[in-house]
């Protein structure tokens, strides 16, 4: 029964693994999701400041230079909230790595105890 015992353990550990990486993706694909529409802000500012230096080059209106510094403020939170975004992205790699690690060293345990004949498994 030891080799039944091994594959059994061999093919559950396959779809803890399985899972676990399906799960990070998904959470990865969310994350940068997120990422890409803090990109389309800050794209969609960085025009804006563009029509704002233009006008108030064009007209030397001090209105404008109000404008283009909200929207300065506005691209420093968007990067802000990618960086933090990016961050979640690599600790959640990090952490279902460990996880996918763990399944391994588990199965390997339990293969090494089958192959010594400890009945734990």
């Amino acid at each position: 029964m030891g080799f039944l015992d091994k594959a059994i353990n061999s093919v559950n550990a396959a779809i803890d693994t399985s899972s676990s990486k399906l799960d990070e993706t998904i959470e990865v694909e969310k994350l940068e999701s997120k990422i890409r529409e803090e990109k389309k802000i800050i794209d969609n500012l960085y025009i804006e400041i563009g029509v704002e230096y233009y006008n108030n080059s064009k007209e030397k209106s001090k209105d404008h230079k109000t404008k283009m510094d909200e929207d300065i403020v506005k691209i420093d939170e968007a990067k802000k909230i990618i960086d933090e975004l990016q961050a979640k992205i690599e600790d959640l790699k990090a952490k279902e790595k460990e996880k996918r690690d763990n399944i391994r060293a588990e199965k390997d345990a339990k293969n090494k105890a089958i192959d010594e004949g400890d009945g734990r498994y």
